[in-house]
């Protein structure tokens, strides 16, 4: 059965609180559902043994960790069998990269860095990116 057939309004509610705020505990859960402790404690292992609840995360927030440069830069790279996953966790790897989108057209890869200041960003750039050995070049950098 597809996920979102076996999916009820009880989990459904129960993803919701969890996106605002995952360290809710069993019985604020409880409370503001209406449903006994025990049922929402067996509602997250379902979900948990499912595979609906991967993991529960901080959202951080950069600025306020002195990183208040942000850069979105587009990557090409010479196509070989492979060379997106290959790639791929290769730009992962650089100090500063949050997030790394492989993407279809005329760029690769869209890679999300953070840094302390314009100044960081570029020795990431110049110590990282630079050093990958298979043949990539940034095509746009905007900040």
């Amino acid at each position: 059965m597809p996920p979102s057939k076996s999916l009820k309004k009880r989990h459904i509610a129960i993803l919701k609180l969890l996106q605002e705020n995952c360290k809710l505990s069993l019985e604020d859960m409880a409370k503001l559902l209406k449903e006994p402790k025990s049922t929402i404690f067996y509602t997250l292992k379902e979900m948990e043994k499912r595979k609906y609840i991967l993991g529960y995360q901080a959202k951080l927030n950069p600025k306020a960790l002195g990183y208040d440069f942000t850069s979105i830069m587009f990557v090409r790279a010479r196509y070989t069998p492979g060379y997106h996953r290959e790639v791929g966790e290769k730009l992962a790897k650089i100090r500063g990269v949050r997030a790394v989108y492989f993407v279809f057209g005329n760029i690769d890869f869209i890679l999300i860095i953070t840094a302390r200041n314009r100044e960081q960003y570029l020795k990431i750039l110049e110590l990282s990116l630079i050093h990958i050995s298979e043949p990539t070049r940034p095509l746009y950098i905007s900040y």
